[in-house]
C-alpha cells in the first residue's frame, strides 16, 4: 500500500511545480498568467520566474513534496506567504506514542523581555489524522543565500501516517503584524491535510 497526501488551499493561493521534470516550464506558465496582466510587474517577469524556480529546486531538494504561497493585496501592502509539506525521515520507528516522541524533540522558546520573537510546543487533533506535535511563533529565518535574515511568522505541524512516514507541513508569513490572523489561517489550511491510501500511484511519498 503506498501513500500519498492532499491540501486544500483557498482558490486565490498557487501551487508551485516542484518536480524537476516540469517546473520550469509550468513554473514560466505560471508568472504568465499571474503577472501578465498586471503591468508594474509585467517588466520583472524574468525575475520572478528565477527566483521561483530557484526556490522550487532548494525546496524539492530539501524533500518537500508540494508547496503553495499566496499574494493578498491590500490598500496598505501584500501579505505574502507560503505552506509546504516534505516527507521526513521518521525519527525512531516503533515508538510506542511517535507524537510525544516528536514532541520530546521539539525546543520551546520563550519571548525575551521587548523582543517578538518566540517558539511554542503544543499537541493538535487533527481530523481524519489524530494528535500531531506542532511549533509555532514568530523566528529569525536565515535566507537560503546566507545574506542575513526575515522575522517570520512560522508554523510547523509533525504528521505521522499510518504506513511509517512524516509529514511536516510547514508555513510561513513575514507579515509578523497580522501574526495571530496568519497562524489562524495555517491552521485551517494544515487542517484539511488528507493522507491517501492507494495501491499504486505515480505520486507516493518519497
Amino acid at each position: 500500500m503506498a501513500e500519498s497526501f492532499s491540501l486544500i488551499i483557498p482558490p486565490s493561493w498557487f501551487e508551485l511545480e516542484l518536480r524537476p521534470a516540469r517546473r520550469d516550464d509550468v513554473i514560466k506558465d505560471l508568472v504568465n498568467e499571474r503577472v501578465g496582466s498586471i503591468p508594474e510587474l509585467r517588466e520583472h517577469r524574468g525575475e520572478i520566474t528565477r527566483i521561483l524556480r530557484k526556490y522550487a529546486k532548494s525546496a524539492w531538494d530539501s524533500g518537500a513534496r508540494y508547496a503553495t504561497g499566496f499574494a493578498i493585496p491590500t490598500d496598505e501592502l501584500t501579505i505574502t506567504g507560503c505552506v509546504t509539506v516534505t516527507n521526513l525521515p521518521f525519527p525512531q520507528k516503533g515508538e510506542d506514542d511517535p507524537v510525544a516522541a516528536i514532541a520530546e524533540r521539539l525546543s520551546t522558546i520563550a519571548p525575551e523581555p521587548g523582543e517578538e520573537t518566540f517558539t511554542s510546543v503544543t499537541i493538535v487533533e487533527l481530523d481524519g489524522i489524530g494528535p500531531c506535535a506542532r511549533t509555532f511563533g514568530i523566528e529569525d529565518v536565515h535566507a537560503p543565500d546566507g545574506r542575513g535574515w526575515i522575522r517570520t511568522v512560522t508554523m510547523q505541524t509533525f504528521v505521522p501516517t499510518p504506513e511509517g512516514n512524516l509529514l511536516l507541513v510547514s508555513a510561513a508569513s513575514p507579515d509578523i503584524d497580522l501574526s495571530e490572523d496568519l497562524l489562524e489561517l495555517f491552521d485551517t489550511v494544515t487542517s484539511t491535510l488528507t493522507v491517501i491510501h492507494l495501491d499504486e500511484t505515480d505520486e507516493v511519498l518519497a
